[in-house]
């Protein structure tokens, strides 16, 4: 239940996070981008401070997150308090800024980010709801000459310790001809999910890998393929049981 409260919003990070992946592919902020990152970006942020508490609503996710929560881990484990402390998290993103300003001003511009050597970096940060409570996670994005790159981490206390988890997330290992080869890893220690009783669940490793396939079609046009695994547990934009991973999909350049 509490996976089907969160999973809306959930559905806008996951969407920020693809768009920002092509973002972060060009040197470049455009309107179109901007647009359709700040909108999903914001989401969650909008929905959080801009339910109303003391008006009670059987429909509103947010209520029915902390409702959910406080049924399972005890009365006032998660309060609307709590959980704007950690959305405004989310405020700390260049990206949101970038996006507004491209959708503002109707123009394309280079966005800056932090060089060293031949790198290039920018960390954001967010708040994540989770099933057992809420992390903080830790983004860090680097460009160099060859492919963008992700090293993240989140952490995140609840009844029964700390859960901690850390990605890595490369556009492109390696290329061949049209057709390039990346990775996406995870590894995570928290509750156990679909425990008889969580307040006694025990702390457990997971991990889900990918390898993804792009086929550069054209210039503007490719094929997406994922292949990997998922053990039980809790990833944003994932199934919580263990299973196969299997993704297909077209991308338009906008």
């Amino acid at each position: 239940m509490i996976a089907v409260d969160i999973a809306g919003m959930q559905a806008s990070e996951v969407l920020a996070s693809k768009i920002k992946s092509r973002i972060l592919s060009n040197d470049t902020m455009n309107p179109v981008y901007g647009a359709a990152y700040f909108n999903s970006a914001f989401d969650q942020i909008n929905y959080v401070f801009g339910t109303d508490y003391k008006e009670k609503s059987s429909s509103n996710d947010v209520q029915l997150y902390i409702k959910n929560m406080n049924l399972i881990y005890g009365d006032n484990y998660l309060s609307a308090s709590k959980l704007k402390a950690k959305t405004a998290l989310g405020l700390l993103d260049p990206f949101l800024y970038y996006s507004a300003y491209a959708l503002a001003t109707g123009k394309d511009f280079e966005y800056p980010m932090i060089e060293f050597g031949d790198y290039k970096y920018l960390p954001a940060f967010r708040g994540i709801f989770t099933p057992y409570g809420l992390e903080s996670k830790w983004l860090n994005h680097f460009k160099n000459s060859y492919t963008p790159f992700q090293i993240n981490f989140s952490q995140g206390k609840h009844k029964t310790g700390t859960s901690f988890g850390a990605e890595v997330i490369i556009d492109k290992i390696t290329e061949k001809g049209h057709l390039d080869i990346g990775c996406n890893l995870a590894i995570w220690k928290q509750p156990k999910l679909l425990y008889l009783d969580p307040l006694k669940a025990p702390n457990k490793r997971g991990y889900s890998f990918e390898m993804n396939l792009k086929l550069n079609l054209d210039e503007t046009k490719a094929i997406y393929s994922a292949l990997g695994y998922k053990t039980s547990g809790f990833r944003l934009g994932y199934p919580l049981k263990a299973t196969p991973l299997i993704r297909v999909g077209l991308a338009f350049k906008l």
